[in-house]
C-alpha cells in the first residue's frame, strides 16, 4: 500500500472521530503600543468553529496583514483542530481603545483594551525597535534642497527581511531622489546600546505652497539576538512580523525675494574658479584655451546657469559643450559645471578679461551672496609673420638683386664699380614694359577665348553669387543649420575672393553688424550651445547686406588679377 493511500485513510480516521466542543480565545502581544506602531493579535478556536466576520476590527485600526491556518491533533484517541487568525494591527488614533468581540457562529471572543500613545519615549525600556525621520530645513525656498533622513533604531532582537516604503510627497511638485546607500552603525543613548540603519533622500520642490512628505511604512521580521555582528536585515524571512510607521512632515516651501532678479540658485555654498595651460602665451591667432568650473552645495548641475563672459571684441571665442557632474557630499549633493573656451586674440596689445559675477542665494544665513572671478589682464604678441628676405648683402644665388649698402669686408665679397649701377633703372624699365605686354595679351586672349569656345573644365567659371543666394535663401527658409553654413561659405568666399575664408567666425568679422549676431547665432547652433533656430532672421539680414565702400574696391582691383578660384569647402 502506498503512502497516499495510508495518508488518505488517516484523515477518514481521524475526521470520523468525536470532536473536542468549540472554544474561542483572543491574545495581543502587547496591551501598549504606539500611534505609529504595529502589534499582532491572535485568534484561536478550537473545533468546527464558523466563519468569523472581523469587520468590527477595522472601526479603531487598520488591518495591515492577515494569516489563516489550522492545525489537527490525536491525543490518546481525543482529535483536536484549532483553527488559527493572526493579524497585525496598527491603531488609528490615541487613547484606550477596545479589540471588540468577534463572534465564531454561537461563540464569541472576549475583548481586550489597547492603550495606545501619541509618542512612544524612544528611552523606554520595553521599546525594542522605532523608526525616526527628520529634515535639514524648516522653511525651504523653491528649488533648495531638502535632505530627508530615515533611521532604524533597534535595541533588542535582529531584524530580516525589511522594507520601507518609498517617501510620497503631496501639496506641491516636488522631485525626489534617493542619496547615496543605507548605513550601518551603533549609537549609545541613555547608557543602551542601538543598532540604527540610516537612509537619505533628496527633495526638490518646484512650487511654493505647503510641502507634506507622508509616513513612511516600514516591514519587517523580528526574532531573538543571536549576535551583535550580524546585523543584516535584508536577510531570510524569520521570527515575528512587525509593522512600524514614521510620522508625517509639512513644510512651508516660499517664494525667491521679491527683490531677487537673477537666476535663481538657493545652496549652502557656491565658488568660481578657473585655469589655464601651463605657460599659457598669448599671441595673435593662435587659440588658448580657458576653464571656468562653477561648484554649488546643495544644488544639481542641472541648475547651474551658462556664464556671462563679456569677451571684449578683439577676442574670437569658440566654447566646448559644457561638463556636468553630481557627486555625494556632508551637505548633499555637489554640483559642477566647467565650460571650457577657446580664446583667440585678433590684436596684438593689453587686453581685459572683464570679471565675472554669478549670484546665488545663502540658504543658512538667508542672505544674497556673489561668487566671482577677477578681472584679469593679458598680454598678446604679435603673430610671427614669415621671414622676409633680409637687407644684407646678395648671395652669388642671386646675382639680379643688389643694394647700395656698403659690403662687409669681412665677408670677402668686393664691391662692384660705381658706374655699373647706371644701367639698373633701364633693366626695371624694360621688365616693367614687358610685364604690361603681357597682361594685355592675355587679356585680348581671355576675350577671344570666351566668345568662341567653351571654358576649359579644368578652369572652371567663377561661382556665382545669385546661385549662392538661392541656395541660401532655401536652407535658411527650411531652418537648416548644415545648409545655410555651407551656402553661407560659399557666398562669402565669392564676396572676399581675395580672403582665405575657412569659418563662420571669419565671416562674421567681415559682415559685421546685425548679420554678424546672425553668422554667431548660426555657429553657435552648429556648436550644440543652441536649440532653437529660425533662417528666415539670418536670410533677412544678407538679402539687406551691403559691402562697405573698400572692400567693393579691393573686390574690382582682384578682377584685373588672372587667379584660379579652388572650389569652396563644404564646412566651415
Amino acid at each position: 500500500m502506498n503512502a497516499q493511500k495510508i495518508v488518505s485513510m488517516l484523515l477518514l480516521l481521524i475526521l470520523g472521530l468525536p470532536l473536542k466542543a468549540v472554544g474561542v480565545s483572543a491574545i495581543v502581544d502587547r496591551n501598549e503600543v504606539g500611534i505609529n506602531e504595529s502589534f499582532q493579535l491572535t485568534f484561536e478556536a478550537d473545533g468546527d468553529a464558523a466563519e468569523p466576520d472581523f469587520s468590527p476590527l477595522k472601526r479603531n485600526f487598520e488591518v495591515l496583514d492577515q494569516a489563516h491556518s489550522q492545525n489537527l491533533s490525536i491525543i490518546n484517541g481525543q482529535t483536536s483542530r484549532k483553527l488559527v487568525w493572526d493579524f497585525l494591527l496598527m491603531a488609528t488614533k490615541t487613547g484606550k481603545l477596545e479589540i471588540p468581540p468577534i463572534n465564531f457562529g454561537s461563540e464569541k471572543s472576549q475583548p481586550i483594551m489597547i492603550t495606545v500613545k501619541e509618542n512612544v519615549e524612544k528611552k523606554d525600556a520595553g521599546q525594542s525597535m522605532y523608526l525616526d525621520v527628520e529634515v535639514d530645513t524648516q522653511r525651504p525656498y523653491i528649488q533648495q534642497q531638502i535632505i530627508f533622513t530615515v533611521r532604524l533604531f533597534v535595541h533588542r532582537g535582529e531584524v530580516s527581511s525589511a522594507t520601507l516604503s518609498e517617501p510620497t510627497i503631496s501639496g506641491v511638485d516636488a522631485i525626489v531622489e534617493r542619496f547615496g546607500d543605507d548605513k550601518n552603525y551603533q549609537q549609545m543613548r541613555d547608557g543602551q546600546r542601538w543598532r540604527v540603519v540610516e537612509r537619505k533622500y533628496l527633495i526638490f520642490p518646484q512650487q511654493s505652497g505647503h510641502l507634506t512628505i507622508g509616513p513612511l511604512n516600514f516591514q519587517g521580521y523580528i526574532r531573538a539576538r543571536s549576535s551583535i555582528s550580524n546585523f543584516d536585515i535584508f536577510g531570510q524571512t524569520s521570527g515575528k512580523k512587525f509593522v512600524l510607521r514614521s510620522e508625517s512632515i509639512t513644510l512651508p516651501v516660499s517664494e525667491p525675494p521679491a527683490s531677487w532678479h537673477a537666476h535663481w540658485l538657493p545652496a549652502k555654498d557656491v565658488t568660481l574658479t578657473e585655469s589655464w595651460p601651463t605657460q599659457a602665451e598669448f599671441r595673435v591667432g593662435e587659440p588658448v584655451t580657458r576653464e571656468v568650473k562653477i561648484q554649488a552645495a546643495g544644488l544639481t548641475a542641472a541648475q547651474l546657469p551658462v556664464l556671462n563672459f563679456g569677451w571684449p571684441d578683439s577676442l574670437r571665442t569658440y566654447p566646448e559643450q559644457p561638463r556636468l557632474e553630481n557627486t555625494g557630499s556632508d551637505n548633499g549633493v555637489l554640483a559642477t559645471r566647467t565650460e571650457a573656451t577657446a580664446i583667440i586674440p585678433t590684436v596684438p596689445g593689453s587686453l581685459i578679461l572683464p570679471e565675472v559675477q554669478l549670484a546665488w542665494w545663502n540658504v543658512d544665513q538667508q542672505q544674497p551672496e556673489l561668487a566671482t572671478l577677477p578681472a584679469r589682464t593679458i598680454k598678446v604678441s604679435p603673430s610671427v609673420a614669415p621671414m622676409e628676405p633680409s637687407a644684407a648683402p646678395a648671395s652669388t644665388d642671386s646675382p639680379l638683386i643688389r643694394t647700395d649698402k656698403a659690403p662687409d669686408v669681412d665677408s670677402g665679397i668686393l664691391s662692384a664699380p660705381a658706374r655699373s649701377t647706371t644701367w639698373w633703372p633701364w633693366v626695371s624699365l624694360a621688365l616693367g614694359v614687358a610685364w604690361l605686354a603681357t597682361v594685355i595679351l592675355w587679356v585680348v586672349d581671355r576675350k577671344r577665348s570666351g566668345q568662341g569656345q567653351p571654358e576649359s573644365a579644368e578652369f572652371p567659371p567663377k561661382p556665382d553669387v545669385k546661385h549662392a543666394l538661392a541656395d541660401l535663401r532655401r536652407a535658411a527658409q527650411a531652418d537648416n543649420a548644415a545648409g545655410s553654413r555651407d551656402a553661407l561659405m560659399q557666398w562669402g568666399r565669392i564676396m572676399w575672393s581675395q580672403t582665405p575664408l575657412t569659418n563662420l567666425g571669419q565671416l562674421a568679422t567681415l559682415c559685421g553688424g546685425t548679420l554678424a549676431g546672425q553668422i554667431r547665432d548660426l555657429e553657435q547652433v552648429l556648436y550644440g550651445h543652441k536649440k532653437d533656430w529660425y533662417g528666415k532672421s539670418l536670410w533677412r539680414e544678407v538679402r539687406a547686406f551691403k559691402m562697405p565702400a573698400r572692400h567693393a574696391a579691393e573686390q574690382s582691383r582682384e578682377l584685373l588679377q588672372p587667379l584660379y578660384m579652388s572650389q569652396p569647402s563644404s564646412t566651415a
